[in-house]
């Protein structure tokens, strides 16, 4: 059961959320620490030898799966989602590649309220994995054509079966997930398959499989042919007991014309490389040829095979006696599988990255199984544990907002002291990002104060400090800083201002009753600010009913460039009137052309705003950073 002080939490948010109508539902658990569904404590807990689909597994093989779950939960805490184990699971005899082995699959589960809303309940299918087992290689695909009981033959993608940090192409593809740094995974092997990573602990760093050679698979296919025609006999024979006639026709065209086109093709193949019997097969196709493709003269090897850019799938099978002894209590290998994450990715799955990249302790781990000498009588502890401990209490703080200070007359008040820097601000919403790495809180060298650094997307104040909906009438007032930069114009801003009743998803939302306020700005370049100046403007959309939408222009050239990095943005709504300040400049209403649109800017009477939040455009280098900060809303 989930722990009961996390549910009322989380209903306590949600009512906050829902009444003041700015974050959803599900923005709120995605930010939110829930935990394990349970934590488990193995203290004194005593194993018996398990049995599955005829293969025995010790009582110390049983307790490797406990093992696993003690490390992972102490090493990870789920964000975003809930944890789930599934813990032990054996490697049976289903599919002949597979050795013994067992392992522990962890289930990070996307939650969402009950129908009631008395409780959390996990959406299906939605689960994010963590896998970590004893001799279980993940990733390679079984050769069916070739897989009697007493082979076990296999493909892997090219080049990913070794420690490759060395070869620039492998730490391409590793960069962006931070497996480059240090040596804390280039001592280990590391392949990437789909959009798994697997990190695999073994002496040696050589995995015990071998390459076959494409005499050896050849000579296989002369054997899988043969049992591939009788299994197709069998087939027709049984399909239609009773008829004869139709077993003797379906018979005949596989006599006379469907086996021997396979014989035929492989005759074929083998001449071809009859002086390249020696070399590695490297097959076209992941899970290798069947009859079929033997029957349609397909391409076998990837020499043969034109238009593709996959580049082979190398054969294996299992050195000698690995099945054998995989069957004794110490592990030959531990593969541990997990889908990495790039910076700015999803809440959830960044949590598991992170804690993989940062935290577990494949070096405890490694020396548990292999070295036990040097861990003996020490328990397992994380890696980077103070960090650790530091990250998990900046989440839980994540959606406390600390009321700030308010001055008399004033209604909100953000200047950002109230997170650390390096941290996400807390209580704001930055949808479909990790919430740290890329928009964080920190210090601009010669600006006083903290600043939010934006990245792209929208960034939603936080709804129980914001107090919505708005006064009626109120001066909003904030300031954005512009790095220097090379490009056209800096980062565009914009301020979202929304005044609905309509609620999707747990928060206001346009429809055609809505009214909307944008205050978009822009840095200019000063290098020619004929072309490229400063920017500013106002957009008012209307309620459909009165069939108006309109946007002003204007504010001196260089207003906010490059060079004077800083601006002041002040919006007062004064009952129907909104008037946008611009370092002290008033932005008329202007529209592109220059005539006088302010007769037509008046905002519906009544009119009281439910929503705000501020959009930064594309992220695009010679554009600078910007950051926000200084933001105040006071009373009129």
């Amino acid at each position: 059961m989930m722990n009961r002080k996390l549910v009322v939490l989380l209903l306590c948010l949600f009512s906050m959320n829902y009444v003041r109508a700015q974050r959803s539902d599900q923005q709120v658990i995605a930010d939110t620490v829930l935990g394990w569904q349970k934590v488990y404590s193995f203290k004194g807990k005593k194993y018996a030898p398990v049995t599955k689909e005829g293969r025995s597994y010790t009582p110390y093989q049983v307790a490797i799966a406990d093992s696993f779950t003690s490390w992972f939960q102490k090493t990870y805490t789920p964000i975003g989602g809930w944890g789930t184990v599934t813990s032990p699971a054996f490697l049976t005899a289903r599919e002949a590649m597979r050795p013994y082995g067992v392992g522990t699959d962890f289930l990070i589960w996307n939650v969402t309220y009950s129908a009631d809303r008395k409780r959390l309940e996990k959406v299906s299918e939605t689960w994010t994995p963590v896998y970590m087992y004893t001799n279980l290689l993940f990733g390679i695909n079984p050769v069916w054509l070739l897989n009697p009981k007493e082979k076990a033959y296999f493909t892997m993608p090219k080049d990913n079966y070794a420690a490759s940090f060395g070869n620039p192409a492998f730490e391409k593809l590793v960069k962006p997930y931070g497996l480059h740094e240090g040596d804390r995974f280039s001592k280990y092997l590391v392949y990437f398959y789909g959009p798994y990573v697997t990190v695999v602990l073994i002496p040696g760093n050589q995995l015990p499989i071998v390459a076959v050679t494409k005499g050896e698979f050849l000579q296989q296919c002369e054997r899988a042919l043969a049992q591939a025609y009788e299994k197709d006999k069998k087939d027709i024979i049984e399909a239609s007991p009773n008829n004869l006639k139709q077993q003797a026709a379906f018979i005949k065209h596989l006599d006379e014309e469907k086996h021997p086109r396979r014989i035929k093709w492989l005759a074929a193949v083998k001449e071809k490389y009859r002086n390249q019997l020696d070399e590695p097969a490297v097959l076209n196709y992941f899970s290798g040829p069947d009859a079929t493709a033997f029957q349609n003269n397909d391409p076998i090897f990837i020499e043969d095979a034109t238009g593709t850019t996959n580049g082979g799938y190398p054969l294996y099978k299992y050195a000698e006696g690995v099945i054998e002894k995989s069957r004794q209590d110490k592990p030959l290998w531990v593969s541990i599988a997990w889908r990495p994450e790039k910076p700015g990715g999803a809440v959830k799955e960044s949590e598991i990255h992170r804690a993989m990249l940062r935290y577990f302790n494949f070096d405890y781990v490694y020396a548990y199984f292999f070295q036990p000498e040097k861990v003996k009588g020490k328990p397992y502890t994380v890696t980077n544990g103070e960090e650790q401990a530091a990250r998990l209490k900046s989440r839980k703080e994540y959606l406390q907002v600390k009321p700030a200070q308010l001055a008399a007359g004033q209604h909100f008040k953000e200047d950002f002291s109230g997170t650390a820097i390096g941290n996400a601000p807390n209580g704001w919403y930055i949808p479909n990002k990790s919430r740290d790495a890329v928009s964080v809180v920190t210090n601009v060298a010669g600006y006083p104060g903290n600043w939010l650094k934006m990245a792209q997307g929208t960034f939603q104040v936080p709804t129980p400090a914001l107090g919505l909906p708005l006064p009626e009438d109120f001066t909003l007032a904030y300031d954005l800083l512009t790095t220097d930069f090379s490009g056209r114009q800096g980062h565009t801003v914009t301020l979202k201002l929304l005044s609905s009743d309509y609620i999707f998803q747990g928060k206001p939302a346009e429809n055609k009753q809505s009214t909307k306020v944008l205050i978009r700005v822009a840095p200019g370049n000063e290098e020619n600010l004929a072309i490229y100046p400063s920017d500013a403007n106002i957009t008012i959309k209307f309620p459909d009913q009165l069939n108006r939408s309109y946007t002003s222009y204007g504010i001196a050239p260089g207003t906010y460039t490059n060079k004077k990095r800083l601006v002041h943005v002040v919006l007062k709504k004064k009952g129907q009137q909104v008037t946008v300040m611009i370092n002290g400049q008033t932005v008329p209403y202007l529209d592109y052309n220059k005539a006088d649109k302010s007769a037509n800017m008046e905002l519906p009477k009544g009119v009281r705003f439910t929503y705000v939040d501020w959009y930064y455009d594309i992220m695009d280098a010679d554009r600078g950073e910007v950051y926000l900060g200084n933001i105040s809303i006071t009373n009129e």
